[in-house]
């Protein structure tokens, strides 16, 4: 019985995932992601041709190029991720097929929790675009093993924690203007305010030579883990704390959501209120 009941999130993200191989929509964002992250390699590539073909000047542009597009990977999927999240109960809402969910046999958190799962493979899909250029990027020398391996974990726990965000807002949103302002102000929080305090935080830990401290800080920003990572500054410990708190911030913020949905849902049941019929006595009073 446990077993079976571990499973349900499984049976709702493999539906999710059948409809969405029959969606040229699909198909075409993959296709869209695929030619936004090769220009940006054609375009470093361009611009190193300029220059003398020696082989630090190759690891060089073949370090620069993988940063490049993993960044933009992971700032192009961290909000598709988040769109996609954001419009999976508020299209129920506006469906008024809320009634569904109570009466179906799956339990909320099940139903919740699969689709939250066919958004995060969804955008894995996609994300299997960038395996030929971080092949080329290797093969021009500057990135190891294990910079990839760093990367591909901190995009994948951003798209998590992003995932969990649009749920959340997804369970209390009414309107998709409603649903796209919260999802902003969102990744304004978490990005900006978040990513600069933590900023503000190693900066004078840096001046004062605690540089293992000062790359710990920098695991729980989602701006200065890059920057980090990027300048050879981020050693595994460093890195696991970032995958760990990125992706425990998301699976809190996804029960959340799951708890959040479960009260407007009762809340959508309860009957309008009566309107209040006035004496006409006690007007005139």
């Amino acid at each position: 019985m446990n077993r079976a009941r571990l499973l349900e999130p499984g049976i709702v993200t493999t539906k999710e995932l059948t409809q969405l191989a029959n969606r040229p929509r699909f198909h075409a964002e993959k296709g869209i992601f695929a030619v936004i992250v090769a220009g940006v390699f054609v375009f470093m590539a361009f611009s190193q041709a300029r220059q003398a073909m020696t082989v630090a000047a190759m690891a060089e542009f073949g370090r620069h190029s993988f940063f490049s597009v993993s960044v933009a990977a992971c700032i192009i999927l961290s909000i598709f991720s988040m769109g996609m999240a954001s419009g999976i109960i508020s299209s129920e809402r506006t469906g008024k097929r809320l009634d569904i969910l109570r009466i179906t046999p799956l339990s909320l958190g099940t139903i919740v929790l699969g689709k939250g799962l066919a958004v995060v493979v969804k955008s894995l899909l996609v994300l299997g675009l960038l395996a030929p250029i971080v092949a080329a990027a290797q093969l021009f020398g500057g990135v190891s093993s294990a910079d990839v391996v760093k990367a591909a974990l901190i995009i994948v726990a951003d798209i998590v924690f992003s995932t969990a965000v649009g749920l959340l807002v997804s369970a209390g949103a009414r309107t998709n203007t409603d649903r796209v302002v919260r999802c902003a102000e969102f990744a304004f929080l978490w990005l900006w305010v978040g990513g600069l305090m933590f900023m503000l935080i190693a900066l004078p830990l840096g001046r004062l030579s605690a540089r293992t401290v000062q790359s710990y800080v920098y695991a729980f920003s989602p701006i200065m883990v890059w920057a980090a990572l990027i300048g050879a500054r981020l050693p595994w410990g460093a890195a696991l704390t970032n995958v760990v708190v990125t992706g425990g911030l998301g699976v809190w913020l996804a029960w959340l959501s799951v708890r959040k949905l479960r009260k407007v849902i009762v809340k959508e049941q309860e009957p309008p209120p009566e309107p209040k019929v006035r004496d006409f006595f006690a007007g005139l009073s």
